[in-house]
């Protein structure tokens, strides 16, 4: 399994554990915690990353990881690049972001679904919502559909 806190960045904290009783376990802080379950294609093919700007996939990174890491992270020998924005990406991120939308009764203006293949699916792993690092040094044409987003949304308040 995969633990990590709820609110993090840059693969801070994340512990992979085969039980409960894992000693690394031991003087956690109190949550909230997410506990997933480790995917193994993050270490062979890595995640997807695609960003969603008022309702619409725009663009995609790919991040692997680096020898036995699960992190995608450079810090941890991770690299990412440029993605080939799919139909199928496309599709379940706006998905994602419909349904996220739905949960908590607002309309999102933008977001990053990340996912991975499970079990030969694709499925999203999170949501990136309050600050989904827009890979600029990877993507810098996200700027303009952010910046647009911003404005747009600024000049409806």
């Amino acid at each position: 399994m995969v633990v990590k806190p709820r609110t993090g960045a840059s693969g801070l904290g994340v512990v992979i554990v085969r039980s409960t009783s894992d000693a690394r376990l031991q003087g956690l802080t109190a949550g909230p915690w997410v506990v997933q379950p480790l995917v193994e294609s993050v270490r062979t093919v890595g995640e997807a990353s695609v960003y969603v700007f008022d309702g619409r996939a725009t663009s995609q990174v790919d991040k692997v990881p680096g020898g036995e890491e699960i992190r995608v992270h450079e810090l941890y020998g991770g690299g990412s690049h440029v993605g080939v924005l799919s139909a199928e990406t496309a599709a379940l991120a706006q998905r994602a972001m419909a349904v996220a939308s739905e949960r908590v009764g607002i309309d999102l203006a933008y977001g990053r679904v990340d996912m991975m293949r499970h079990v030969g699916r694709l499925v999203v792993s999170e949501i990136e919502l309050i600050e989904p690092g827009l890979y600029l040094d990877v993507i810098p044409g996200n700027a303009e559909p952010f910046a647009d987003l911003v404005a747009e949304r600024l000049d409806r308040a």
